[in-house]
């Protein structure tokens, strides 16, 4: 059976990943002191997107709310970013194999 996720659920995950980050300094959370390394914008970035993502993923790898993050952006199908350490086609193949 597939099992999306109902608007509630995601504003409850959604509640549930803000509130976690606001508990935390801002140096804690790395996309909320570089978010352009994690939305990737040619023109605020002098790198690749190749290069923003794994920069961005390696920021990601310490952050304390990265699971939340991830499985947030994995539930709304959030297709732009790096979320939680996963790039939009990570979190696409995660939707596919979970059968979101």
């Amino acid at each position: 059976m597939v099992h999306g996720f109902s608007s509630a659920e995601k504003r409850r995950m959604w509640a549930t990943l803000m509130e976690a980050i606001d508990q935390l300094p801002t140096a804690d959370v790395p996309c909320q002191s570089d978010p352009d390394l994690f939305f990737f914008d040619e023109e605020l970035c002098d790198v690749t997107p190749w290069e923003a993502n794994n920069m961005a993923k390696a920021l990601c790898a310490s952050c304390p709310v990265k699971f939340l993050c991830a499985e947030y952006a994995i539930a709304d199908d959030v297709r732009y970013g790096v979320w939680g350490g996963l790039t939009p086609s990570e979190r696409s193949a995660v939707r596919r194999e979970r059968k979101l």
